[in-house]
């Protein structure tokens, strides 16, 4: 005999429900848009993130963060280090002089497109804060034409 989940009376009311509700606000969102002319982002994208992780000792690099938009992160090193970071990959060993070395106390700001991955390799335990936020639209094309001059430089 199959398994037949339990059926709870009223259940499927509430679906009906909360597409009423979503479709409330998106038609909302939308008036308010016209309004005033401009577009309003959606919360979810225009966010700070704030945490510390521990490093763990190794020769190859780990994965920090993937960025899913344009922003800025900030690592500060609490402790001793050495700590490399980078966006290639393969940055290790340490000081291979492949990634950039987080001195210990001071913050490093390092912007990040969209599609980038920022990659770490430490020698020992340490613990590093990383502060990521997003990057304004004016900034963006500014960086963005900054990254096209540095690659037609190098074609010439």
């Amino acid at each position: 005999m199959p398994f037949r989940p339990p059926r709870f009376p009223g259940a499927s009311a509430q679906v009906p429900r909360a597409q009423k509700i979503a479709n409330t606000i998106s038609e909302k969102r939308k008036k308010a848009e016209e309004e005033s002319g401009t577009s309003i982002p959606p919360q979810a994208t225009q966010h700070t993130e704030m945490y510390t992780y521990f490093t763990k000792p190794s020769i190859r690099s780990s994965l920090i963060y993937s960025a899913d938009q344009w922003v800025t992160v900030r690592l500060t090193l609490e402790t001793a280090g050495p700590v490399a970071v980078g966006t290639l990959q393969e940055i290790g060993p340490v000081l291979s002089g492949k990634g950039t070395l987080l001195p210990t106390g001071e913050e490093r700001e390092i912007q990040l497109a969209k599609g980038d991955r920022l990659y770490e390799v430490a020698s020992s335990v340490n613990r590093v804060t990383v502060t990521t936020y997003p990057v304004p639209y004016l900034k963006r094309l500014v960086m963005l034409s900054e990254r096209f001059l540095h690659l037609f430089k190098r074609v010439r």
